[in-house]
C-alpha cells in the first residue's frame, strides 16, 4: 500500500508538472464548445474574468501570450470567441446587444454570470460597455484595453487634415468586409451611440490608451490622430469617480501581458475598497 501511494504521490507531480509546464509555454486549455460558442474556462475565484477580443480575431490567438501570466490571479477566466469567428457558429445578428445576450446565455450556462470583471480590448470594450448596461447587476468592473470608440472616424475627418477623408472611407470599407461585427464598428466610429450615452460609469472602470505615433500616412497614427485618441478615452469616464485612465506612448493597441494583468489586479484592488 505504501509503494502504491508514492507511486500514485509521483505520477501526480509529475502532471502537475506538465500542466504546469504547458501553461509557462503558452498552451491554451482545451476548448469547449457550447451554444456554438467556442471558449475556454480556468481558474477559480471569487470573481470570473470575462475576456472580449478586437475585431475578428478568435480567442485563442488574441489571448494566448496572456494566459501564462494568469495563473497566480487566482480568478476564474473565461475566453471565448464572438459568433462566425475562430470556429464559432454564425449568428443571424451579430448587433451588440445579440453578441451580448449570446455571451450572457453562456455565461448563464457556466454558472458564472454575476461578480464579473470585463475586460476587453479594441472592439471588445465596446461589447463589454454594452454588456455592463444590460446587466449591470452582474458586472464588478470593467478594464479597457486601448478600447473602440464612438465618434473616432467623425473626429478624425474633423481635424482637416489632407486625405483624411479618404483614409477614413476606406478604413470603412475594409472594415466591412473584415469581420461580422464591422458594421456595428463603422456606424460607432461614426458617432453612433452606445446605450451608456459615453458616460461609462461602472465602478471600477480602467482604461489603458495606446499612445505611440507612427510614422504614417493614416491620420490615426500621427500625432494629431493620438491626440483625438487620448481626449476620447479620457471623456469615458470624466463623470467615473472610481476610475483611472493609463496613458502610455511604449504600447501597442494590444498591451503587453504584463500590463493587462498589473491592470486586472489594480481594478480588483480597486473595487475591493469599495
Amino acid at each position: 500500500m505504501k509503494n502504491y501511494k508514492n507511486i500514485s504521490r509521483f505520477y501526480f507531480i509529475v502532471a502537475l508538472f506538465l500542466v504546469q509546464a504547458c501553461v509557462h509555454a503558452g498552451g491554451l486549455p482545451p476548448t469547449k464548445t457550447l451554444d456554438g460558442l467556442k471558449y475556454i474556462d480556468f481558474g477559480s475565484g471569487e470573481y470570473t474574468l470575462v475576456f472580449e477580443t478586437g475585431l475578428n480575431e478568435s480567442f485563442d490567438t488574441a489571448w494566448a501570450a496572456l494566459i501564462p501570466n494568469l495563473e497566480n490571479i487566482n480568478q476564474r477566466v473565461i475566453m471565448y470567441s464572438r459568433a462566425g469567428i475562430g470556429g464559432s457558429d454564425s449568428a443571424s445578428s451579430y448587433s451588440l446587444d445579440a453578441t451580448n445576450k449570446r455571451l450572457n446565455t453562456l455565461l448563464t450556462s457556466l454558472g458564472a454570470n454575476n461578480k464579473l470583471f470585463l475586460i476587453g480590448q479594441s472592439y471588445g470594450g465596446l461589447v463589454v460597455r454594452q454588456y455592463a448596461t444590460r446587466y449591470p447587476g452582474d458586472v464588478e468592473g470593467l478594464v479597457l484595453l486601448d478600447p473602440a470608440v464612438e465618434g473616432w472616424a467623425q473626429g478624425l475627418m474633423n481635424l482637416k487634415v489632407p486625405g483624411a477623408y479618404e483614409q477614413v472611407n476606406g478604413m470603412n470599407t475594409s472594415l466591412f468586409g473584415m469581420a461580422p461585427d464591422g458594421p456595428n464598428l463603422i456606424l460607432i466610429y461614426a458617432g453612433g451611440a452606445m446605450s451608456d450615452k459615453g458616460d461609462v460609469n461602472i465602478d471600477p472602470t480602467l482604461v489603458v490608451t495606446a499612445s505611440k505615433v507612427y510614422v504614417s500616412e493614416f491620420v490615426g497614427s500621427t500625432k494629431q490622430g493620438k491626440k483625438l485618441w487620448r481626449e476620447l478615452h479620457s471623456a469615458l469616464i470624466s463623470e467615473n469617480s472610481n476610475s483611472v485612465n493609463t496613458i502610455s506612448a511604449k504600447i501597442d493597441h494590444m498591451p503587453p501581458p504584463e500590463m493587462i494583468v498589473n491592470t486586472i489586479e489594480q481594478a480588483i484592488y480597486m473595487n475591493d475598497l469599495k
